[in-house]
């Protein structure tokens, strides 16, 4: 289900982590049973069951970091422990469009996620991503925090010369935010950047964070 598939992709800890591997950490979490991933049926099993459940042998994969591509059941787990926006396997793919939101908890003005996809869709697809200066320096926020805009545009260059447009949205407070959004960031300097770690926002917390998303949109 949809609401399954957003919890999995919150699995914040993990024996397998992708390119956050913990080493010998990992078998301890899977032995001790301290981790969110989810065994799933594998698409690309020839022997998929839906209602197939992961066996014992499965923890034992988790335990030595043995993973099978064509397995009955696959371990499913935080994409961000990979590429935290998703946009490399979207590049992958060649899209015409691709529209990147940023909701990661990166300090202000660092984009430090998006330039990480960046640089991966270079490294594993040979995709260069070109984005004007101007476009760049509408991202920069100003000494009272805000942002010009929190939108920037850019080409997309295949490998085989092909080009695709992005379009990469930040959750971040700009000139443009409603002034009731505007004035609560000026009292909460951690808004909208919450660590995941903190469960227990308050509903004055969430009610500014739906109307950023929904105004940055």
């Amino acid at each position: 289900s949809l609401i399954g598939a957003a919890a999995i992709s919150g699995a914040a800890v993990a024996p397998s982590m992708g390119r956050l591997n913990l080493k010998t950490t990992n078998a301890l979490l899977a032995a001790f049973n301290a981790r969110l991933g989810v065994w799933v049926p594998n698409p690309a099993s020839a022997k998929q069951d839906r209602m197939a459940a992961p066996r014992v042998i499965n923890m034992f994969k988790e335990i030595f970091g043995v993973y099978g591509n064509t397995d009955p059941n696959v371990y499913a787990t935080d994409g961000g422990h990979w590429e935290n926006l998703g946009m490399v396997e979207l590049i992958r793919k060649k899209c015409d469009l691709i529209i990147a939101i940023d909701t990661s908890g990166d300090l202000p003005g660092t984009y430090r996620a998006f330039k990480d996809a960046i640089a991966l869709s270079f490294l594993e697809c040979e995709a260069t991503i070109e984005i004007d200066e101007s476009e760049w320096n509408a991202m920069v926020p100003g000494e009272d925090g805000l942002v010009p805009r929190n939108f920037v545009r850019g080409t997309i260059v295949y490998d085989d010369d092909t080009e695709g447009e992005l379009l990469y949205v930040k959750a971040a407070v700009s000139r443009s935010t409603p002034l009731a959004v505007q004035r609560y960031a000026a009292g909460d300097r951690t808004f909208p950047n919450y660590s995941t770690a903190n469960q227990m926002l308050s509903d004055t917390q969430l009610t500014n964070l739906f109307k950023l998303g929904f105004a940055s949109m």
